[in-house]
């Protein structure tokens, strides 16, 4: 069987976590391009013999199917669109793009060159989302009226990658697009949607900026569902040393928590891939990678889901309008807080 061969533009933190992931699928042949000097030596200690300091010179010249894009925000917008039109199917990680325009510029491009386009909204891959989602499906909740959905660890300070600090873009918004909101707000968005299958808009915003960065640490997003009228109060801050994450679904009918349903899942999926495990490991077979972890393992699938879609010509579960739709609220939401909060004019 012909391996699929993929480009992976961007050695930080998540690209390098895609790209370990994608060494651990031997059906893949894996390029990938960054202007780091060490992260490309790193790539080359980890077996890859094709490395580019220019991501455009790895899309011009490698012979390659497929495109894992992780480079900086600003960045999202041409690679995608020159990867479209070279024909590639593309995987994007969050956000799609800094704004409405930039988004809908890929979506559409996507489609002119009929090429995938998938957005890396890794939630919807962990098994405790999926249940949650099950449990609002099943109509135990009956009427789901309230969602409070929080995030709070340390965001931007956890993006280290030695030997060098936070790039300096990540404190300016007009490369990234925003702070808090857009790089933690646009999963649980998207996360929203997905759990409701439903479209929303915006109810109440507000912006915190505690640390007196360019940009928002903190942001409380209160969002309103169309069809059920159900409300969301997302809450996101870059202020803590710990992560924490927390969601509580309440409905006409019951409630139920994140935590809840993490509890059950854990103990019985950390006995099952146990027993599993045992079992392959005497049978000679190979164990399924981060099969007891459940973050590590969503990261892992829904890159399997990508390279299974472009394997066998199929849509992503996640697309480009998603992405799309995730920019629209996010948009919504600063230009709402900018009408209600106008900087005062300086004086002459």
């Amino acid at each position: 069987m012909e391996k699929l061969k993929v480009g992976i533009l961007g050695l930080g933190p998540i690209g390098q976590k895609h790209l370990r992931n994608c060494l651990l699928m031997r059906d893949l042949k894996v390029t990938v391009a960054d202007q780091s000097k060490f992260a490309l030596l790193r790539a080359k200690q980890m077996g890859i013999k094709e490395v580019y300091t220019d991501y455009q010179d790895l899309l011009q010249k490698a012979d390659i199917d497929a495109v894992v894009i992780t480079l900086p925000n600003f960045l999202h917008e041409a690679s995608a669109c020159l990867a479209a039109e070279k024909g590639l199917d593309i995987f994007v990680e969050k956000p799609l793009g800094r704004t409405v325009e930039e988004c809908v510029s890929i979506v559409r491009s996507a489609k002119k060159n009929n090429v995938k386009l998938m957005v890396g909204f890794y939630q919807r891959f962990l098994e405790r989302n999926r249940a949650l989602k099950a449990t609002i499906e099943s109509g135990a909740l009956g009427d789901v009226e309230l969602i409070s959905h929080e995030v709070i660890g340390s965001g931007v300070f956890s993006h280290r990658f030695p030997p060098s600090p936070v790039p300096e873009w990540w404190f300016d918004a007009r490369m990234t697009g925003g702070g808090a909101l857009q790089d933690t707000g646009c999963h649980m968005i998207d996360l929203m949607r997905w759990l409701l299958n439903d479209e929303a808009s915006v109810q109440y915003i507000f912006l915190g900026y505690k640390f007196r960065l360019p940009l928002e640490d903190t942001a409380i997003l209160s969002l309103q569902f169309k069809n059920m009228g159900t409300i969301a109060v997302l809450m996101m801050g870059w202020f803590a040393m710990d992560t924490t994450q927390r969601i509580a679904i309440y409905g006409t009918a019951g409630s139920t928590s994140l935590g809840e349903l993490t509890a059950r899942i854990s103990t019985k999926r950390a006995i099952k891939e146990g027993i599993e495990n045992v079992a392959k490991r005497l049978l000679g077979e190979e164990i399924e990678p981060y099969s007891l972890s459940e973050v590590s393992r969503a990261y892992y699938k829904e890159l399997q889901h990508f390279f299974d879609c472009v394997k066998d010509n199929k849509q992503p579960l996640v697309t480009g309008e998603d992405g799309l739709e995730c920019a629209k609220l996010i948009e919504e939401a600063y230009l709402k807080w900018q009408r209600e909060n106008p900087k005062p004019e300086s004086s002459i």
